[in-house]
């Protein structure tokens, strides 16, 4: 069963939704970016309104009384049958609880049908029945819709809580989950998703490719970054992302190694010596850097390959 208390960080949204329980509004929003743990705690609050239910069925997701939707399709949309069936599902009473709990996930997803037919619903509503809505783009939801619901807003985790849960959850080391919890930026899926494909061999394909760009070694530039590809063969995106913040750290270290930094800090701990051989080449600044990769992330919607961004990041 979810619980709010196991789940890693936002003690503040924790306090709230406790609050809550008392008196649970009809229609939750539930927003912030992607990956920071909106539907976890969806789930864990929807479980904490069916505190009554049997604990087996909402863990095996056969709960009559809760009900979770989907985008569907290839277009990833709510269609609007979807849409229908749910509505007409919050007129039967709750089968086995006193509430019935509707979570609708990337609810921004929805048709404009869709969502003109939620909004009937949400402007008429019953005393058992409780939407939440998740979503990580709030502003492509009717005006209406938000208006009518309790926004709680998610923010990225701080790196400690994401270090803390890989430690209690997957076991890493406190290095281990230290690193992780850097690359990922506040994410909690991305740091997931590291924590279980974690492979090294990134990290030094990372500090080869480094070292080439800086002492020019064009031919063993690309050599590195043929390695990558093939390394890399999952989702573009994702796969850029997590190369962009890899190779910013490395400069970094440089940057903390010149100028007799902690080491403790470093992101390339395990590659302390390759970073020292490289301490005499001249080294982009940090800014510019920054730079760089934000001018990246933007043109990722054009679909720019991973050979591309290290191209203009390293050159």
């Amino acid at each position: 069963m979810f619980q709010l208390d196991v789940l890693p960080g936002h003690p503040q949204i924790k306090a709230c939704l406790r609050k809550l329980m008392s008196a649970p509004p009809s229609t939750v929003l539930f927003e912030g970016p992607k990956g920071v743990g909106k539907a976890a705690f969806a789930k864990a609050f929807a479980h904490a309104l069916l505190s009554d239910a049997n604990p087996h069925k909402l863990d095996s997701g056969n709960h009559p009384d809760l009900r979770e939707l989907y985008p569907e399709g290839k277009a990833l949309m709510h269609p609007m049958q979807a849409m229908k069936t749910l509505i007409d599902e919050t007129g039967l009473p709750p089968f086995e609880s006193k509430r019935k709990v509707f979570i609708i996930y990337e609810a921004d997803r929805m048709l404009p049908s869709s969502s003109n037919a939620l909004l009937k619903t949400l402007e008429e509503p019953l005393s058992y029945a409780h939407f939440i809505l998740v979503s990580s783009h709030p502003e492509q939801l009717l005006p209406t819709i938000v208006s009518r619901s309790l926004q709680i807003t998610f923010f990225p985790l701080k790196a400690d809580e994401i270090s803390a849960y890989l430690e209690g959850t997957f076991k890493k080391s406190p290095a281990d989950a230290k690193q992780i919890a850097w690359l990922s930026h506040g994410n909690l899926s991305k740091a997931e998703k590291l924590a279980k494909e974690k492979d090294d061999q990134l990290l030094s394909v990372v500090a080869e490719m480094g070292t080439a760009a800086l002492h020019q070694s064009y031919p063993h530039l690309f050599r590195s970054i043929a390695k990558l590809e093939s390394l890399l063969e999952k989702s573009q995106t994702d796969a850029i992302e997590e190369v962009l913040a890899a190779v910013y750290y490395w400069y970094r270290d440089l940057h903390l190694l010149k100028a007799g930094g902690d080491r403790s800090l470093l992101f390339f701990q395990a590659h302390e010596e390759e970073l020292k051989k490289n301490l005499n080449c001249p080294l982009p600044e940090l800014p510019e850097l920054q730079q760089k990769v934000k001018r990246i992330r933007e043109a990722l919607v054009c679909h720019i390959t991973l050979r591309h961004c290290l191209t203009y990041l390293l050159l």
